[in-house]
């Protein structure tokens, strides 16, 4: 009898020990019970089903430069260089992008900002083209990245031939075997347009050369 008290003694002691830890796991089972189907669900509703496939939206593509486009002109930078605004249409928007071109104007040469008629022939340009939708036809880029284009006026004329003809570049014979270029530099020699008031005047490639070197 002793024994048996003993041990039933001993059971009741232990039963006590186990006690709280019985209590945690049962606590535990049962918030696992509460919360495993809403984890579930959500892990569901996150996960694409495999029988519908996924909605892609195509990558944005890069804007690339055109070669011929329409444009306004929105600045001039000297005689043979000016910026037009070409509006291209976006890829994923409704909203058309605007991007600024700059431009140098093909087979001509006009004085540089240091040198005489250099400012004269910005003017010049400016009068013909800023502010006026253009017609930019590329014949390639220069080694600033800019496009090297002939650029028709809203009437027709070409603005790289209205500066040669109105003495305010030259025709640049380096790069051009342009004839009408040829002939309107000649005409405005004759007429002593523009630049070719002064008896000498220096063409802006050897202005440039003789300016790198002195630097």
């Amino acid at each position: 009898m002793f024994w048996s008290r003993g041990h039933c003694g001993s059971g009741i002691e232990m039963n006590n020990r186990q006690f709280p830890w019985l209590i945690a796991c049962v606590s535990a089972a049962i918030v696992l019970l509460i919360f495993l189907p809403i984890l579930m669900k959500s892990s569901c509703q996150r996960r694409p089903s495999k029988l519908e496939p996924e909605s892609e939206v195509p990558p944005r593509q890069p804007l690339q430069r055109p070669k011929d486009f329409s444009g306004r002109v929105i600045g001039v930078m000297d005689g043979d260089t000016i910026e037009v605004l070409y509006e291209a249409d976006g890829t994923h928007s409704d909203t058309p992008e605007k991007i600024p071109i700059r431009v140098r104007l093909a087979e001509i040469d006009c004085p540089e900002k240091g040198q005489p008629f250099g400012q004269k022939a910005k003017h010049a340009t400016s009068e013909l083209c800023f502010d006026r939708m253009v017609r930019v036809i590329s014949k390639g880029h220069d080694r600033y990245d800019r496009s090297l284009a002939r650029v028709v006026l809203p009437d027709g004329r070409i603005l790289n031939e209205e500066l040669v003809r109105a003495g305010y570049a030259w025709w640049f014979v380096k790069y051009s075997k342009n004839d009408v270029l040829k002939m309107l530099e000649s005409e405005a020699r004759t007429n002593r347009s523009g630049l070719w008031v002064d008896e000498n005047p220096i063409p802006p490639w050897e202005w440039r050369k003789y300016s790198r070197s002195r630097q």
